[in-house]
């Protein structure tokens, strides 16, 4: 597939429960180590930051991308692969 991509702020933040840490995400979703993931969104106050997602404790921030953080990409629901 040629349709994935890095997930948004708003998006990857839907992963976090917060009744939860180590790793802080929904029980739905498997194969979640307790690290830090980037999105796709630039921080704002610097073009060279983006945001980040932390699945330890669900914390977030923005970083340097030229610091180390694992990626999970995503991608979009295809009409023709059905809808749940």
């Amino acid at each position: 597939k040629k349709d994935w991509r890095l997930p948004t702020y708003n998006e990857l933040l839907t992963l976090v429960n917060y009744l939860k840490y180590r790793p802080a995400s929904i029980k739905q979703i498997k194969y979640i180590k307790p690290v830090k993931y980037w999105t796709i969104d630039e921080a704002k106050s610097d073009i060279s930051t983006n945001w980040y997602v932390d699945f330890q404790y669900g914390e977030t921030g923005a970083d340097y991308r030229y610091n180390k953080a694992n990626v999970r990409c995503i991608r979009d629901l295809s009409q023709i692969e059905g809808e749940f």
